[in-house]
């Protein structure tokens, strides 16, 4: 099936990316690949498919560009759920495949792209905004978006966060990387800071986010003088003059344990101190052993490791913890049948240790060993699926998914040999992978074991010791009826190396009359590492040597001159004294213009378009906060509305709760908005704050033509979403 795309996208790649996100192409469902996993592997990035590879980059752009043209059309016959998955896909292709010139557009037009996708959102996993802003995490030219990267983190939702500390890691500040450490912990505080209640809560969150941060960058020195000096100028730039009573309280708590170190020296902390290297030595030694009881070894590997995380949550060092839990938990895990309450706790443990270094390639692997324990496949597939997407460049990840594949049966055959062979051709000393590879073909009929052989032989002569291919080999020739070789072949191995059993034991069989009964499966199982065999020899490393692509964004932007022309234009339409002096045509091409753009689906339009014709039928898109929040205000809407909009928008919490108390003029909330307006800083995170405080002091006074000017005030900052940098940068 790919292979006839392959050849229409060579006469036609507009009209080919087209039928593949429609589905008219044919190919991906057979294939269990969605469309970004099929185009990353047509196209991986080798110089004989540059010139393909282009050609996608253009295609991609041109389809994109005719989604957006086609807008109406697309949502009234697809849905928003469709149309936003479709839009998801190709911009986390343009991820996966690196493509720069789409990308080098959309970050030249990023405002007009991020109006349009923004309001398209679904959930977390389901969010183009997203991916386009992490898109533009990649290559960025210069630091000119660092304010921007800041405003993003300023968001409760911790999917924004991630993706404003990957784009603030990715700033070049090349010769200066204190200076992005400095930011990222910025950036911590001002999500802290919107989305804790108390400076306690904040404290804690930031904590252990500045642990994180040390382990996910592998950034040195890691050591706490380091960090401290860092966390002092974050805090300088955080809370300085001017900065609000909830920035200022978050920072004095940050600040007292700070100086506490400084006047103190080595006596904080100074009996937290990691595991004993001789006790980690001697435990290892009992679990390779393997004589005493699994669950009296994973007590005391659990009691280790709760004196590491001490260690970690007081020093901000996690690597010890994560590396006691990789090297001898990974073992034990591997090793020993672990009592399933043990299980839980270890599964718990990896998620720490997740929460800890979260781009760790070796922390993912172990998860997806945890499965295989369980004996959940499915999870355990996922987790290796997201690790092909985040580790590009890791080669085991990706053998162990074709493992996977191969054992749930023939119809996942196909995949598993794209991801084996992408393997084999972009590691050259990966021989491991050409083994799995030679087994697949083996299974797969003797039309393949010629190219099987030619696999076999390369290791062979490439690593003479290497017992997996040979193993294979030799079972492999005597069922093409050549047990003579076999024989020789494995004789002269087993001379060398008489201590592997598995070659042993199939030389004995092809050496005895029952060659041909053999009781086991050489092609799949007779010397082949265990699961999670190849980590047991390898050392965590830090995560700035892996590429890493595609973590873990918030969708504000900077509203251009156009943006804010159209809303202000649209102001003036509300205004009654216009309406009544008449403006002539001009008037009516106004609204035209609104009607246009709502029906393009600009969130802006549409809010405007909503206030002017109450009654129109537009269905808004499903993440449009003011054009949805327009419609309660003018339908009387019930509590349980504004409070369902209060949790499904939460980086507009507080404009929702202040236009529930303005529709409804409740004496109850209003006492208890203003106490929360006295408790909490919004100026740094939410445009409409200086609006609601001044309406604040006032609402009891407010006709209601004023209050329909400060709802469609407040409504209409957040559809233009302009943070005020002033506090950003």
């Amino acid at each position: 099936m790919i292979g006839r795309w392959r050849e229409q996208f060579a006469r036609d790649p507009e009209r080919a990316v087209a039928d593949l996100f429609s589905g008219r192409a044919g190919v991906g469902s057979g294939l269990r690949l969605d469309v970004p996993d099929l185009l990353y592997q047509a196209f991986p990035e080798q110089p004989e498919l540059a010139a393909d590879r282009r050609r996608l980059d253009d295609a991609l752009l041109a389809w994109l560009t005719t989604m957006r043209r086609d807008y109406a059309r697309q949502v009234q016959r697809l849905g928003f759920a469709v149309y936003g998955k479709r839009l998801c896909d190709a911009l986390l292709a343009l991820q996966l495949l690196n493509l720069p010139s789409t990308r080098y557009q959309i970050r030249q037009t990023r405002d007009a792209w991020l109006r349009w996708l923004t309001p398209l959102r679904l959930g977390s996993d389901r969010d183009p905004a997203l991916e386009c802003w992490r898109l533009l995490t990649r290559d960025q030219p210069d630091s000119a978006d660092t304010a921007t990267w800041l405003h993003l983190a300023a968001d409760p939702r911790p999917e924004y966060l991630n993706t404003a500390l990957v784009g603030l890691r990715n700033l070049p500040n090349e010769h200066d990387a204190r200076r992005n450490q400095v930011l990222m912990l910025n950036a911590l505080l001002r999500h802290a800071q919107v989305t804790y209640p108390d400076a306690q809560a904040g404290r804690a969150f930031v904590n252990r986010e500045l642990a994180a941060l040390r382990g996910r960058g592998g950034d040195y020195p890691r050591s706490p003088q380091h960090w401290q000096s860092v966390l002092s100028e974050a805090l300088d730039g955080f809370a300085g003059p001017g900065a609000e009573r909830r920035a200022r309280d978050l920072a004095d708590a940050l600040r007292k344990p700070l100086n506490q170190a400084r006047t103190g020296g080595r006596q904080r902390g100074a009996g937290v101190q990691p595991a004993a290297k001789q006790d980690r030595e001697l435990l290892e030694h009992d679990i390779k052993a393997a004589l005493l009881p699994a669950e009296q070894l994973a007590e005391r590997l659990f009691r280790l490791l709760e004196q590491n995380r001490v260690y970690a949550v007081q020093t901000g060092d996690s690597y010890f913890f994560v590396r006691t839990l990789h090297n001898l938990g990974g073992r034990l895990l591997q090793q020993e049948k672990i009592p399933a309450d043990r299980l839980d706790h270890f599964g718990t443990l990896v998620e720490q240790a997740l929460t800890w270094e979260p781009l760790n390639p070796y922390c993912w692997m172990l998860w997806a060993d945890w499965f295989i324990a369980v004996g959940r496949q499915d999870p355990r597939e996922w987790v290796l699926r997201e690790m092909a997407r985040l580790f590009p460049d890791d080669a085991h990840t990706r053998v162990e998914l074709a493992r996977l594949l191969i054992r749930r049966g023939e119809p996942h055959w196909d995949e598993a040999e794209r991801w084996l062979r992408q393997v084999a051709d972009r590691n050259r000393d990966h021989e491991h992978s050409r083994v799995v590879l030679a087994r697949l073909l083996i299974r797969r009929g003797e039309p393949h074991w010629d190219e099987a052989e030619r696999w076999l032989r390369q290791v062979a002569d490439r690593d003479p010791t290497n017992a997996p291919s040979r193993i294979v080999l030799a079972a492999l020739l005597e069922r093409r009826g050549q047990r003579d070789l076999a024989i020789e072949l494995l004789a002269g191995f087993v001379s060398r190396y008489p201590e592997n059993a598995a070659a042993q034991q199939l030389l004995e069989k092809l050496q005895g009359e029952v060659a041909a009964n053999m009781d086991f499966d050489p092609y799949m199982d007779a010397g082949e590492p265990a699961e999670d065999a190849q980590l047991e020899h390898r050392e965590p490393k830090s995560v700035s040597d892996t590429a890493v692509q595609g973590v873990p964004m918030h969708t504000q932007s900077r509203a251009i001159d156009e943006i804010k022309r159209r809303a202000l234009l649209s102001a003036e339409l509300t205004d009654a004294r216009l309406a009544t002096q008449g403006d002539g045509p001009d008037l009516f091409e106004r609204i035209a213009e609104i009607r246009a753009q709502a029906e393009q689906g600009d969130a802006l339009a549409g809010l405007y378009r909503q206030w002017l014709e109450p009654d129109t039928v537009l269905e808004p898109p499903p993440y449009a906060w003011a054009w949805r929040t327009c419609r309660l205000w003018q339908t009387a809407a019930h509590a349980d509305a504004w409070a369902q909009m209060e949790q499904e928008f939460p980086q507009t919490a507080m404009e929702s709760g202040f236009l529930h108390l303005l529709a409804t003029r409740d004496e109850a909330q209003l006492i208890r908005w203003r106490a929360r307006f006295g408790e909490a800083e919004v100026g740094s995170a939410h445009p409409a704050a200086k609006t609601m405080r001044r309406t604040m002091d006032r609402l009891d006074n407010l006709t209601d033509d004023d209050r329909n000017e400060v709802a469609l005030a407040v409504m209409a900052s957040a559809a233009l979403d302009v943070p005020d940098f002033a506090t950003h940068a």
